[in-house]
């Protein structure tokens, strides 16, 4: 199981943009919290910061940093007092 989630990974990173890799991550996140995304706006759980999501989908900050920008201005996540808010809206939108 452990070569199989390895090899997932490989081809995930190897194969999808930032865009989407960092979307399914943080509805990976949602799920693993054991709150799923839905219709309300709800912070990353255990205060994960961009740097985190950016080690995590092997990104730089920045291009976390400007895909969550552009997403805000795109409706698809909010700010509020410096914390980002998700809902199910993101994934949706990288089927």
């Amino acid at each position: 199981q452990k070569n199989e989630a390895t090899m997932d990974g490989l081809f995930l990173n190897d194969l999808l943009k930032i865009p989407e890799r960092l979307s399914r991550m943080i509805a990976l996140l949602f799920q693993m919290d054991g709150r799923p995304l839905g219709t309300d706006c709800q912070p990353l759980p255990d205060c994960f910061t961009v740097t985190d999501l950016a080690m995590m989908i092997h990104a730089t900050r920045v291009a976390v940093s400007q895909t969550l920008s552009r997403w805000a201005k795109e409706g698809l996540i909010q700010s509020q007092d410096g914390q980002w808010l998700f809902n199910e809206r993101l994934p949706a939108a990288f089927v």
